[in-house]
């Protein structure tokens, strides 16, 4: 019997560390926008995937970087998102 509690309490606390230890989604923009730039970097990594593009500001001043955050490189690549499809050049 003692086992079992024990080892209930090791699957719980193993369950619950990672819902614990991931980031809050507050710090995001939650709006859409339409951007056109050129693809400066592409990032298809984990935990999660970046794609930073050059776009020129609306009102003519400086080229600004957008940084664009997704889900993870196996992620994007069930839905067919690979290095191929986005390259570091490519307008979009």
């Amino acid at each position: 019997m003692r086992f079992r509690v024990m080892l209930a309490g090791i699957v719980l606390a193993a369950v619950a560390l990672p819902a614990w230890a991931h980031h809050s989604h507050g710090n995001y923009v939650d709006t859409f926008s339409d951007i056109q730039g050129v693809v400066k970097e592409v990032h298809l990594v984990v935990p999660h995937s970046w794609v930073y593009i050059e776009v020129k500001d609306a009102a003519g001043g400086e080229p600004v970087i957008w940084a664009l955050e997704a889900t993870g490189r196996a992620g994007l690549e069930r839905i067919g998102v690979t290095r191929e499809y986005v390259k570091p050049g490519d307008t979009i």
